[in-house]
């Protein structure tokens, strides 16, 4: 029975406040009640859960997705129904959606933008690697975390809502879907790796520039311009982005996909390039190729205005034309990010809708069929499959046409389709351009019944470049080191995470491509990098809250198990420590232990009785063993036999309730201090006044006395004695010394003897 009125799904998962809300589901902060964890809880709407064939795409996407284990990709970690709708877990992270970091500050500063935009890329890279297409990329799928760590969310789940083409005439959701749609997306072709680098390079734009490349009054408006114009150069709204970085968006949007990077992992490697000051392979290029026979768009076109100065809309020319950005300010510093009014100055005329109304409904008919056709595929089977009746498990691909595209191009055309076994040979031509197919065996068309034979690959013949250049071997290196060779070297890398029982963490385990062969520049290797045992590093997680603790560790896969102690130096609820301790490599789903401050540890003093003895020694080893401290303070008393080491008192008073490590000071009794008399020729005088003068400096009380002498004896005013006598032990403050005077009496003074007799 759940003790909470909370609704659960899955027996498990709590809900508690929505945080989101879209067009097909909303999202809530959750708590994963067996791991103890927060997570996100996506819940589709009823009216999109009674599809049979919505739920089955549904559900290998969502499997599909939670096989994605990066650190820039959102985890899903379960999904299932509840109650006629189905639900999404994913990991919640604290932070912003991109979308949110543009509206409230504006363009980032172009160094910013290329990291967001690498961390983006990184994420895509390994979905890709994972079979796995994203298909919505948008500043709303991109979540910033406190850190400044980049998440991109839904994986693989806008397919599953969407199915296999997007529906840009549903209201509500996909006007922000359709402003970093792909142009075949928008045409209602198929979408593979390089549609994300296109809707990867809108974002890119839109973080440069505070606004997208397109936008328009319908998504169908807009889905005409990602088909038919050029965007407007990003630097055109934002004279701060450096032409090396423009030219790497411009590619990611070119309108023919072949144009573009060819993998989200070549656009993260200029990326990379941009940022360590190197040459960039996209500002090698005329970037007006990426744009043939489409119109430019004006400024007008975008929710940017144009610059106070009349400028007329880029030719294609203008675009190699761009001069480079002035210096940037250093990374991090304050940035002002210019206006952009969101229409014409005053007194501008508008321009006219340059979209004839037959050719907006053409498109929207042909985007129909499309679709219409694209769905009667997906009820067959996927594109380039062939099955065969379900009374046998055969299945046949059909090779595709690669003539003529560039040999990653070919061998990524081939990989989407589902062979896995492809052979390149290099040889001079002189009538084809290099690293271009230009033969390939088997011919396209045909109808293979044994796709994946090793024995029987399928070659592709392809015009050698000018220069190849020999692999290095990296199999050993960490992917850092790895990456950085093959990157000089001229290389594109791709990374694949494989678990190894043997080798450390990060450590590359394989390259696809050996090191005693030779490619040509750009050509993609893929790195095998070994993920450990599944291994993690256990965070340093002292000084958090238990709340922030348990949550950095659900992250990483983690199990928290709660221990609390007494502290003095951590407040109430905060990590102390952990064990195993920070850095120490663990598994996923170990158990770690956070040992967590109840804070100061309340101590009542007790009463003498309770000690047990009166001794000094014997209390205070019992006071430390409670967790007071202890001073002792002793009043002196007239008594020589005292014991010292007897308690008379304890203070603060006995029931005083105190924290640990208060003091207690114990009352004891001392006895005086002790002087002996000197003696009179010590004190080299005999004078009265001198000799108590002297005693009374010692220390000593003094006291006087006559004593009668004969008269004219010397002794007559002088002192003759002390008494005790010298030499006796006196007690300072108690004891007192007399100083004995000798004194003539007034008969003897007169000449008369002690009788009277004169």
């Amino acid at each position: 029975m759940a003790d909470t009125d909370n609704p659960i799904f899955g027996g498990r998962y709590e809900l508690f406040s929505r945080i989101a809300r879209g067009g097909m589901s909303e999202v809530f902060l959750g708590r994963d009640r067996l791991l103890d964890r927060p997570v996100a809880v996506k819940v589709l709407f009823p009216e999109f859960a009674t599809d049979s064939s919505f739920v089955e795409r549904f559900r290998r996407e969502a499997q599909a997705a939670a096989n994605l284990s990066q650190p820039n990709v959102v985890g899903v970690y379960d999904w299932g129904n509840h109650e006629g709708t189905y639900y999404i877990v994913m990991e919640y992270v604290e932070g912003r959606s991109l979308a949110e970091v543009i509206r409230s500050d504006g363009p980032l500063h172009p160094d910013r933008a290329a990291d967001i935009a690498i961390d983006i890329a990184a994420a895509l890279a390994f979905a890709h690697s994972n079979g796995v297409v994203h298909r919505d990329i948008k500043p709303g799928n991109v979540m910033i975390t406190q850190s400044g760590q980049v998440k991109v969310a839904d994986f693989g789940i806008a397919r599953a809502l969407g199915g296999e083409t997007d529906d840009l005439t549903r209201t509500g959701s996909v006007m922000g879907t359709a402003t970093y749609l792909s142009p075949e997306q928008a045409q209602g072709l198929e979408a593979d790796p390089r549609s994300d680098v296109y809707s990867l390079s809108v974002v890119l734009y839109e973080v440069l520039t505070a606004g997208p490349p397109f936008t328009g009054d319908s998504p169908v408006a807009i889905a005409y311009k990602h088909v038919q114009e050029a965007p407007v150069p990003p630097s055109r709204y934002n004279a701060d982005v450096p032409h090396e970085l423009e030219a790497i968006c411009l590619r990611g949007l070119a309108k023919d996909r072949a144009a573009r990077y060819g993998s989200a992992a070549e656009l993260r490697n200029d990326l990379l390039r941009f940022r360590a000051g190197q040459p960039t392979h996209a500002a090698a290029t005329d970037v007006t190729a990426y744009f043939p026979a489409v119109t430019a768009a004006a400024p007008e076109s975008t929710p940017h205005t144009p610059p106070a100065e009349p400028v007329a809309a880029p030719s294609p020319t203008a675009y190699q034309q761009t001069p480079p950005a002035p210096p940037a300010p250093p990374y991090g510093g304050v940035q002002y990010p210019p206006q952009y009014p969101q229409g014409p100055p005053p007194g501008a005329v508008e321009p006219p809708d340059r979209t004839p109304m037959w050719i907006t409904l053409l498109v929207i008919l042909l985007l129909v069929i499309a679709g219409l056709v694209f769905l009667l595929v997906n009820d067959r089977g996927e594109p380039g499959v062939v099955t065969e009746p379900e009374s046998t498990s055969d299945v046949r691909l059909r090779v595709p046409g690669v003539v003529g595209l560039h040999f990653t191009e070919a061998e990524r055309e081939l990989a989407d389709v589902g062979f896995e076994h492809v052979s390149i040979e290099f040889s001079e031509r002189d009538d084809v351009d290099e690293n271009v197919v230009f033969q390939q065996n088997p011919r396209a068309g045909l109808l293979l019944a044994e796709p994946n034979d090793p024995d029987n690959p399928i070659t592709l013949f392809v015009a050698a470049p000018r220069t190849l250049i020999l692999l290095p071997n990296v199999v050993g290196r960490t992917y850092q080191e790895a990456e950085a060779m093959l990157v000089a070297a001229g290389f594109s890398v791709e990374r694949i995470d494989v678990r190894n029982d043997n080798l450390a963490i990060g450590l590359v385990t394989e390259q696809s491509i050996p090191s005693t062969e030779q490619r040509p520049a750009g050509t993609i290797v893929t790195l095998t990098v070994s993920a450990g045992r599944g291994e993690v590093e256990v965070p340093r997680l002292a000084g958090q809250t238990i709340d922030d603790a348990r949550v950095t560790l659900a992250r990483l896969g983690l199990v928290d198990r709660v221990e609390r102690e007494f502290s003095t130096e951590f407040s109430v609820g905060t990590v102390i420590r952990s064990s195993p301790e920070a850095a120490e490599p663990v598994e996923r789903g170990s158990v770690i232990t956070l040992i967590v401050s109840d804070g100061p540890e309340e101590l009542v003093v007790p009463a003498l009785e309770d000690f047990g003895t009166t001794l000094a020694d014997r209390i205070e080893a019992q006071l430390l063993a409670l967790g007071f401290t202890v001073k002792r303070t002793a009043r002196e008393v007239s008594n020589l036999d005292v014991n010292t080491n007897v308690v008379r008192d304890i203070s603060p008073e006995p029931g005083t309730v105190l924290i640990a490590g208060s003091e207690v000071v114990l009352h004891m009794f001392k006895p005086p201090a002790v002087l002996a008399i000197p003696s009179l020729q010590a004190l080299e005088t005999f004078d009265p006044d001198g000799v108590e003068a002297t005693l009374t400096e010692l220390g000593f009380t003094v006291e006087r006395r006559t004593q009668s002498v004969a008269a004219g004896d010397p002794a007559d005013g002088q002192v003759i004695s002390l008494d005790p006598p010298p030499g006796t032990d006196i007690r300072i403050n108690y004891d007192t010394v007399t100083i004995v005077i000798g004194e003539a009496t007034a008969a003897e003074a007169n000449g008369e003897d002690a009788n009277g007799n004169g």
